[in-house]
């Protein structure tokens, strides 16, 4: 293998697998009974959310959902983006002999 060989041959396969994956991002259509907009405090119906990859694209109550986009559809729920519930349970160990009226671990 000449050294020429040698470089263009690495360069090659990068380009391929680079063509190879650069398919477009994947849609996804959230379809939103309500959606609350925490920055103005307002709650909107029948939204539609639309998400290109890792980021959101649209939303709206008339959007157009794209053919092939995968769809979820919680149009009986409330969409609450940004919420995380901080408030959980998991950490706490029970102990069979509690300590100073201390039955739970966090």
């Amino acid at each position: 293998m000449n050294r020429h060989s040698r470089v263009l041959v690495p360069l090659i396969a990068l380009l391929a697998i680079g063509i190879a994956n650069a398919q477009p991002s994947a849609v996804t259509a959230i379809k939103a009974g309500r959606l609350i907009d925490p920055e103005t405090g307002t709650a909107s119906a029948n939204q539609v959310i639309l998400i290109e990859g890792e980021k959101i694209t649209a939303v709206g109550s008339n959007l157009a959902v794209p053919a092939g986009a995968t769809v979820i559809d919680l149009s009986k729920l409330t969409v609450l983006p940004g919420l995380v519930d901080a408030h959980t349970h998991t950490a706490l160990t029970y102990k069979e002999q509690p300590e100073n009226n201390y039955y739970y671990l966090t």
